[in-house]
């Protein structure tokens, strides 16, 4: 750190041990009325005076924020500077667990966009398909795949983004088990994993593409060497942006500039960000997509489907199993070429199971932007009722007749449930309970 900030260093050292910011970011399809301060680099980004037990607040539970570090909210300086908010994209999260990239993504980009979240590690895709659902968008495939599975499809994205796992030394003042795990050999170790995974994915952006690379770590080996050794096989341009924060330094090395967020300048974690350009003039094609038989949704339950979201005509609804998922027509082309080369978890919005001849409404749906309110009959639960609900409570004080129930707190839906007779069969997730013990709320 010396040799980053010379007399400067001190001064960072100093910070370590100062209290960690907590930050949020809205779902800006699910608003809430904040008064903190705000984050100066994202329009839905704030601080928190202090940090709460967010497993207690219903509006985390359905996906109205993301409890994200603001150093990381930078992304969407890069979406909106270089006009990818501008038209439909196709783009890859590569290291995407636990979703905050993606669900940033998903809030940036256009909605006729696509997104392919992915991580390697299979035990972390629980969290982050639970994360993606709860965000509510429909346009995005989950995947579990090793970064080499992307090599063959070949200028298929528009956008890669690569938050590469690191020695997380930006993390030294929010997790103390990140300074027993740092030493020099893991830093070594990091870099060369880091160098697999871009050389890995570069294929898959096409000529013209914008390639974001970022770490939680300061250190140039794991920054500016990595981007170095890509940009001696494969030449890109620097993406230049305009930085709107004073207190973000930039470096630059081999014309590539490196945007770096240190806690004693900066309200947040240590962060490093660089963006570039692949050489080349934009390239439009795609792998070819091989014939395949898609079982859609048969006519019986398609006029059901259609009335429980708005703007059916935009979606197919496909049949995998008991389940009935929807996806945007126009993706479909590029979910069949996905499926046939990548291990996909999830995709689009899980809308409906079917149950003996007939369809209940899904879990996901509860929480898509699409979902059609009116249709249901609707329960507003105070915060106590709510948490119950969220521990899996079968059993309400309310008077309700039978049938299916959209569950809101705040008239933000946290998902179904079935009046039947004396009770309430609850179908929010099991696997989503809260599990710790909740005092009178």
């Amino acid at each position: 750190m010396k040799h980053l900030l010379g007399e400067d260093s001190e001064a960072f050292l100093k910070a370590l041990a100062s209290a960690t910011p907590v930050s949020i970011r809205l779902n800006p399809e699910k608003l809430i009325l904040m008064s903190e301060d705000k984050v100066n680099w994202c329009r839905y980004g704030y601080y928190l005076s202090e940090r709460p037990v967010f497993t207690l607040d219903p509006l985390f539970h359905a996906g109205a924020y993301y409890v994200q570090e603001a150093s990381s909210m930078f992304i969407e300086q890069i979406i909106i500077q270089l006009g990818l908010d501008k038209k439909p994209v196709r783009a890859l999260d590569v290291c995407a667990a636990p979703g905050g990239k993606t669900t940033h993504l998903l809030s940036l980009l256009p909605n006729e966009s696509l997104i392919v979240s992915n991580d390697v590690i299979k035990s972390r895709i629980p969290v982050l398909r639970e994360n993606i659902i709860k965000w509510g968008n429909a346009n995005c495939v989950i995947t579990n795949n090793d970064s080499a599975d992307f090599n063959s499809l070949e200028n298929f994205f528009d956008l890669v983004v690569c938050d590469a796992p690191c020695s997380g030394e930006g993390l030294f003042r929010k997790d103390i088990d990140a300074i027993s795990h740092w030493s020099p050999e893991h830093v070594e170790f990091c870099s060369a994993r880091q160098k697999r995974i871009v050389s890995a994915v570069w294929n898959s952006l096409k000529s013209g593409g914008i390639f974001v690379y970022c770490t939680c770590t300061y250190n140039e080996q794991e920054n500016e060497e990595v981007i170095g050794w890509i940009n001696a096989q494969c030449t890109m341009h620097n993406a230049q942006l305009k930085i709107i924060a004073s207190d973000i330094l930039i470096s630059e090395k081999n014309e590539i500039s490196f945007y770096r967020f240190y806690p004693h300048k900066i309200y947040g974690e240590g962060f490093c960000i660089s963006v570039m350009k692949k050489e080349g003039i934009y390239n439009t094609a795609a792998g070819k997509i091989k014939k395949e038989k898609i079982i859609f949704t048969s006519e019986k339950h398609l006029n059901i489907l259609s009335s429980w979201i708005h703007q059916p005509e935009r979606f197919e609804f496909i049949q995998n199993g008991p389940d009935i998922m929807m996806l945007h027509k126009e993706h479909l082309p590029d979910y069949l070429y996905l499926k046939k080369n990548l291990k996909i978890g999830y995709a689009g919005t899980r809308i409906a199971l079917i149950k003996g001849t007939g369809i209940q409404p899904a879990p996901e749906l509860a929480f898509c932007h699409h979902l059609n309110q009116n249709i249901f009959k609707r329960c507003n639960l105070s915060k106590t009722d709510a948490l119950r609900y969220l521990k899996g409570a079968t059993d309400f004080s309310f008077e309700a007749n039978e049938g299916y129930y959209l569950m809101l707190y705040e008239n933000i839906p946290l998902g179904f449930a079935k009046k039947t007779g004396n009770r309430f069969n609850n179908l929010f997730p099991r696997e989503w309970y809260i599990r710790m013990e909740i005092r009178h709320q």
